[in-house]
């Protein structure tokens, strides 16, 4: 949802996936989802890396918005504005750099 008077955009599009590693205060150490038969380091079996959350719409001046989701320890999702005239060239640059990803 983003925060527009009108309720949710309808063109958002949101990819999101998490691992969450906290801090044991009892040892000092990091506590993880590792165990003895299996590794989250194992990258044969790790299909999926993980992905921030990430919306795309646009706003009210029809310029472009692509919107990271706040990661847990920062104060503000992070907003990249991409002017209405320049859209065409950023989706340009990005079909350009998928196509050759895609190529490897």
């Amino acid at each position: 949802m983003n925060n527009r008077d009108n309720g949710p955009n309808p063109r958002v599009a949101t990819l999101h996936c998490v691992t969450v590693i906290t801090r044991d205060s009892q040892k000092g150490k990091a506590v993880n989802d590792d165990n003895e038969d299996f590794s989250w380091r194992d990258t044969d079996a790790v299909v999926v890396r993980q992905q921030d959350a990430i919306a795309v719409y646009s706003n009210p001046d029809g310029d472009l918005v692509i919107r990271r989701r706040r990661a847990w320890d920062e104060d503000d999702d992070v907003w990249i504005v991409v002017a209405q005239t320049q859209i065409r060239t950023v989706i340009n640059a990005m079909e350009k750099v998928l196509k050759e990803v895609q190529n490897r």
